[in-house]
């Protein structure tokens, strides 16, 4: 009776962090924003996992319900990637964006957290598709399942 009840205790807890963990990287979870390392209205100052200060914008530039699609890859030479697919209505604003910010950040937050340190804009994105390297797999798993697990019933 005690492992049946331990048992159905175990299944019970699995179910609901698998619900927890849905219903936190779903829709509004994944943001993307400018990030600088120097202060600006508009910029509040947000510290990444490793202490570093970065002052991240209160705009989104674009979310989870932007993205076409997102998976994690292995480089070898680039080692984690993310591989991101944003829908056209975003891809334009992105492409817009990163010319005129190259050598500036980019904030990822998942869940109102700031997700590792800001990738740096080495050039500006010219496709819909662009690659986010330097992320800790986890983070960049992390990402990938946002973007999944994004409401598709919104137009």
């Amino acid at each position: 009776m005690s492992r049946t009840l331990f048992l159905l205790g175990g299944i019970s807890l699995l179910c609901w962090s698998q619900t927890v963990a849905q219903t936190s990287a779903g829709k509004g979870a994944l943001e993307f924003r400018a990030a600088r390392t120097t202060p600006a209205v508009g910029y509040p100052i947000v510290k990444s996992l490793n202490g570093t200060p970065f002052y991240v914008s209160d705009t989104t530039l674009f979310s989870a319900d932007d993205f076409e699609s997102a998976k994690v890859e292995t480089s070898a030479a680039n080692g984690i990637l993310l591989v991101a697919r944003l829908q056209p209505r975003a891809d334009a604003r992105f492409q817009e964006f990163t010319k005129h910010h190259v050598g500036e950040y980019l904030a990822i937050l998942l869940n109102g957290e700031l997700v590792g340190s800001p990738p740096r804009i080495m050039d500006p994105v010219s496709k819909a598709t662009f690659l986010l390297s330097g992320l800790p797999p986890a983070e960049a798993q992390r990402i990938a399942a946002a973007v999944a697990a994004r409401d598709h019933s919104d137009p």
